[in-house]
């Protein structure tokens, strides 16, 4: 039986970051993330907030990674390797 844990918060950070390195919409990080509606939208605004995520408008709302999330995501990988 495979083992299950529970990804930090930085884990998750690191997921959503990962995922928007092409730009995406809410939808895309629900699957591609794994997160509820309710995890995703507070993670996602604290990301935002903190200028590591971007937000986009065109048609609807798209995010991708800003040079700050790319900072911060190559430091989360470099400490994972430690």
């Amino acid at each position: 039986m495979k083992r299950m844990f529970r990804r930090t918060q930085w884990d998750i950070y690191a997921d959503m970051l990962t995922k928007s390195l092409k730009p995406v919409s809410k939808s895309s990080f629900l699957c591609g993330c794994n997160l509820s509606w309710t995890m995703l939208t507070k993670h996602l605004s604290t990301l935002v907030e903190k200028g590591h995520i971007g937000v986009k408008t065109n048609q609807y709302k798209v995010f991708q990674i800003t040079e700050k999330g790319k900072k911060w995501l190559r430091v989360y990988k470099q400490l994972n390797n430690f």
